[in-house]
């Protein structure tokens, strides 16, 4: 079987196909279309396992790009959250029941006053989606679908931040739909790289498309991983535009729950990363003789109008691109150019260092990798390595990963409901006292046969995390009435044993 792995950084996109143990890649500059062209190359993408990393997503809000979001809150009786949205009636209680139905005339007047896209959050309805749904069913005759994020998409509590991930979610849900539609023409087995490590089916990653934060830094972690054997250590991922940081605990990157993204308190999982906006095409101010914190386009050596760090680093003896150029425009600058290269290039170096923390040993991946991996580890006083293909980490990452499903599990007795992340079945009438051993079992099974509808192989699914337990029972007239439990479980983010074989 071939393994595709795609991941779109701040200047190139990278293209990695894995058949056999051996790996063939290539770069190609960043545009608006450069997945595209990066699966028309490959051309045998339709026949091989696909996966894709894009900072897409997060590229749109930190550009503020997203557009206007209007957002409709069915938060309750008594509670006004109006500084995050518009109130309207509808009321689902903790335990899933309708208390308040939604009033249509309410719904239609406040969806007249029309913006970029809609978010849709009720309280709990994550334990029943169905005024959301009756809400989705009116909003589309103002809204197309791909523009309309409900909170019942995303799992957790804490109804302020599922409320701001919905409408973060609105703000890039389009792009994603866009994007889907277009690589399925090249990939009919596909799937998107979470920030936390693993993969999702795209049908699945729509829904809640802020799974794919951070997930250029999570492919660098596991791709170390993969191209060493290496479980510990920090990852450091020199890039084009930026230096990312990422820890990696026993082959995986280490994970923070509920991330501040753009201002957002969110409920989103993703890798625990750092970043230092500088990379091999950051430019130089030389009013300043300082490491401009941005890019302006590629390198001199690459063609470009600006002396980048890669130019610095081709003036004191590497032989990145057309490294001649990179002399000789800095000549034009300075007659004791390789003096003035160096004192630059320990200003970058320095930078860096100094956001590493005390590592025992880095390991050095991306584009200028092996050509600063010595000069820091000599800086921090560590061990370093800088593995074969350094260079396409990220995509080798993506393309060596598993099916990673988060399954969130709600078990009401006393109701005779079973909630799967937000989808409300039955459960046996007579049910009403679970072992924790049997809640557990319940999800965990259920979230190993989701992972192999999608395509997972037996040997992935088989270790699976709990994130999150707690049960309690309910007391009627002196007698235990029911049970409710929440379980939350995932299956282990790492490399597929598909690819191991």
């Amino acid at each position: 079987m071939k393994f595709i792995g795609i991941d779109v950084g701040g200047t190139n996109t990278d293209a990695v196909k894995i058949e056999d143990g051996i790996i063939d890649y290539f770069k190609i500059p960043n545009e608006w279309d450069s997945i595209i062209e990066a699966l028309k190359k490959l051309g045998d993408a339709k026949t091989s396992r696909t996966v894709v990393s894009s900072s897409l997503s997060l590229n749109l809000l930190y550009e503020e790009k997203g557009g206007e979001t209007k957002t409709l809150i069915m938060a309750g009786p008594g509670l006004n959250f109006s500084n995050f949205g518009t109130n309207i009636e509808g009321c689902i209680n903790h335990r899933g029941d309708i208390v308040e139905d939604i009033v249509v005339e309410e719904v239609v007047g406040k969806l007249l006053d029309k913006k970029d896209n809609l978010a849709v959050v009720g309280k709990f309805s994550n334990r029943n989606p169905s005024l959301e749904e009756k809400i989705l069913n009116i909003a589309l005759n103002y809204y197309d679908s791909t523009n309309i994020a409900l909170g019942s998409d995303i799992q957790g509590l804490s109804f302020p931040r599922r409320i701001n991930t919905t409408i973060l979610s609105a703000k890039v849900k389009r792009s994603i739909v866009d994007l889907t539609k277009a690589i399925e023409n090249y990939s009919s087995s596909f799937y998107y790289f979470k920030g936390d490590g693993g993969i999702v089916p795209h049908n699945l990653a729509i829904k809640n498309p802020l799974d794919l934060v951070n997930s250029s830094p999570a492919t660098a972690a596991l791709g170390a991983y993969y191209l060493t054997g290496e479980k510990n250590g920090l990852v450091i991922d020199i890039g084009g535009t930026t230096t990312d940081f990422i820890e990696l605990v026993d082959g995986k990157p280490k994970l923070v729950e509920n991330i501040e993204l753009c201002g957002y308190k969110t409920l989103i999982r993703s890798v625990d990363t750092w970043v230092v906006p500088i990379g091999g095409d950051s430019y130089i101010d030389f009013s300043s003789n300082s490491i401009g914190l941005k890019r302006k386009g590629n390198a001199v050596a690459f063609k470009g109008e600006y002396i980048t760090l890669t130019d610095l680093l081709n003036c004191i003896g590497e032989k990145i691109g057309d490294y001649n150029r990179s002399i000789s425009a800095m000549k034009m600058i300075s007659n004791n150019y390789r003096n003035l290269a160096e004192s630059l290039v320990e200003k970058a170096i320095d930078l860096i260092s100094k956001k590493s923390g005390n590592p025992s040993k880095i390991i050095c991946t991306g584009y200028l990798g092996k050509y600063l991996a010595p000069m820091i580890s000599e800086r921090l006083n560590c061990s370093y390595i800088v593995p074969k293909f350094a260079e396409v980490a990220n995509a080798i990452g993506a393309a060596v990963s598993r099916i990673s499903l988060m399954l969130y599990q709600r078990i009401d007795t006393e109701r005779g409901r079973i909630i799967w992340n937000g989808t409300v079945e039955r459960i046996k009438d007579d049910a009403r006292s679970l072992s924790r051993e049997e809640i557990i079992d319940i999800a965990k099974n259920k979230v190993r046969s989701l992972a192999l509808r999608y395509g997972a192989v037996e040997e992935d699914v088989k270790d699976v995390d709990l994130l999150y337990f707690n049960s309690y029972n309910i007391i009627r007239g002196w007698y235990k009435s029911g049970q409710i439990s929440d379980c939350i479980v995932q299956i282990n983010p790492g490399i597929s044993s598909e690819v191991k074989s």
